[in-house]
């Protein structure tokens, strides 16, 4: 049993009046603080990011809540932590333990504060956990810090862990629920591209590229009824196994890839939908997203007619609800997790769609995809193309974690469940590119510039290249190429500008008129045919200038390369 909180803490504690000084560079990097053992596996560990070695000292580690301090752990004399080190205090059954504080009960199954705090009571770092519950000092908590509820499982333990080892994702979001590591690094591999349509795993397998709260996502037939697959599915379009993520013994259950993934990506799959409404009080969810989520998945609320929630999504997700109203998917900006007015940084829907039964019920394709914080996912649809219901939107702040999967479901009758099945899943760094080369040369006027809004994706309508700068009510020629020359074209040799340099080889040319501001479009719809996916094209502008006295009155733009993705 640790010794009392130092009465003199009191004030300073509960006020938030303690200094802080991070300085030294060591971090509370992971910790679990509820498990299935009797709580004889909490820890929780320190880390060292800083370059140098770190005495801690006499350092302690505070803990409270609403109604007063708790426990406090104080590390022994002659104790440093080395540059890149990890220090662990918890029970005696903790892997690689430094300090063993008790047995078990180290720190409250509840909304608790935990703070380190050096010799001379200045805060190094501080987080509260579990805030759905409340937050009682602003200056004990990083953002809003770990909203959702945590448990950790015999079998499948996790801890809430740094997504890299002693770093932030920004606007306070610092820990994702992953596999417990004491004393080592959370860090995850480097990301792969990942293609999986399970036909080549064996039914009733789990899948362990991903970890679990409760249990991992299983592969099925899902023609067969059993207890991961309360109801018969027809084979997705992709054919042949599927994937389930479900706790067959009721309640929530979370996973989570374990693997890095790139900043930027795009995610597809076939999910089996149930647009029908549930029967009475009945209510299930479902999220595919990238950040974390809560140990239990609680319920989220998108839609604000479910009160309060503990549901502890992070970044960004595509979220299904069904209830007795009906059955609708949201695009859900999560930051960095938490709902309510309360929070400091609350939920952000980007788009829902409403299912409708008889036409939206079956394999459905889902799409999600982020470049550069804008947010978009299709709903229905063909694979690798940008066709389907759109949801779009920007986010506050990148996602910061891996891919997860949330699944809970509150039923009378449990067979009346409908879990998250998907096949065909593809998860990888975005492939379509826009990039500019060479150089511009100016008109009178301005600098030709030429982009593209939309990513060059098949089956992306609305995809055009865009002309600015250009001379006001004027004429602006769009060159199109399938190659761009080895040795740009100087139009100073046949009586342009010296310098003005054409780079499409064998282009089209499509003259459009620019307005009085000197902008123009050029429409360039591309249809769905996976054939189109890695095929670069070669635009630029010529810019008609009459103000040019040349036998070619032009000015150009940069060159732009388009490699249409998939």
């Amino acid at each position: 049993m640790s010794k009392p909180f130092q009465p003199a803490l009191f004030p300073l504690f509960f006020l938030g009046l303690l200094g802080i000084c991070k300085a030294q560079g060591v971090k509370i990097n992971e910790f679990v603080y509820d498990d299935s053992s009797k709580d004889s596996r909490e820890f929780v560990e320190l880390y060292n990011s800083s370059d140098q070695s770190v005495d801690i000292s006499g350092w302690q580690l505070l803990t409270g809540d609403k109604d007063g301090p708790n426990k406090n752990y104080s590390i022994p004399k002659n104790t440093k932590l080395p540059s890149k080190g990890f220090y662990v205090l918890g029970s005696p059954l903790v892997p690689r333990v430094n300090l063993v504080l008790g047995r078990s009960d180290l720190f409250e199954n509840d909304n608790e504060s935990l703070t380190l705090v050096d010799q001379n009571l200045r805060i190094i770092d501080t987080l509260v956990y579990e805030t759905n519950k409340g937050v009682w000092n602003r200056a004990l908590s990083e953002g809003d810090s770990i909203f959702g509820n945590f448990i950790s499982i015999d079998g499948v333990a996790t801890s809430w862990s740094r997504y890299l080892d002693g770093k932030s994702g920004g606007l306070g979001l610092s820990f994702v629920l992953l596999p417990a590591t004491p004393g080592a690094s959370n860090n995850l591999p480097p990301a792969k591209p990942l293609t999986q349509n399970f036909d080549k795993l064996k039914e009733g397998s789990e899948w362990t590229a991903f970890g679990a709260s409760f249990r991992r996502p299983r592969v099925i037939d899902p023609r067969r009824i059993g207890a991961d697959t309360p109801h018969a599915l027809p084979p997705s379009p992709q054919g042949g196994l599927a994937l389930v993520t479900f706790d067959p013994r009721g309640g929530g259950n979370a996973n989570m890839l374990l693997q890095q993934i790139p900043r930027d990506f795009v995610l597809e799959a076939y999910v089996y939908i149930q647009a029908a409404k549930t029967q009475g009080k009945d209510l299930e969810s479902w999220s595919i997203g990238v950040g974390s989520t809560d140990s239990f998945y609680a319920q989220p609320d998108p839609s604000g007619t479910l009160g309060s929630s503990s549901n502890g999504n992070t970044g960004i997700a595509l979220v299904y609800q069904r209830s007795a109203k009906g059955a609708v998917l949201y695009l859900v900006d999560h930051g960095d997790g938490g709902w309510g007015k309360k929070v400091l940084t609350p939920s952000k829907v980007l788009g829902s769609i409403l299912l409708v039964p008889g036409k939206d019920d079956g394999w459905q394709r889902l799409r999600l995809e982020l470049r550069d914080l804008h947010a978009r996912a299709f709903f229905g649809g063909t694979p690798g193309c940008a066709d389907g219901k759109r949801l779009e939107g920007d986010l506050k702040t990148a996602p910061w974690g891996s891919l997860y999967l949330g699944y809970q479901g509150s039923f009378l009758d449990r067979r009346n469940a409908w879990p998250l099945v998907l096949d065909a899943l593809s998860l990888d760094a975005p492939k379509d590119r826009r990039i500019p080369f060479g150089k511009a040369k100016a008109s009178t006027k301005g600098t030709a510039l030429l982009s593209a809004e939309f990513p060059p994706l098949p089956g992306t309508s609305r995809f055009a290249l865009n002309g600015t700068g250009l001379v006001p009510s004027s004429t602006a020629f769009y060159l199109l190429g399938l190659r761009k020359l080895a040795t740009p074209l100087d139009l100073g040799l046949f009586g342009g500008q010296s310098g003005a340099l054409l780079y499409p080889q064998n282009p089209i040319f499509f003259p459009k008129q620019t307005d009085t501001k000197g902008s123009s479009s050029l429409p360039l719809p591309l249809p769905c045919d996976p054939k189109l996916k890695g095929l670069s094209l070669f635009a630029q502008i010529l810019d008609l200038d009459p103000n040019l006295k040349l036998k070619l009155p032009f000015g150009t733009s940069q060159g732009l390369e388009i490699v249409i993705g998939g």
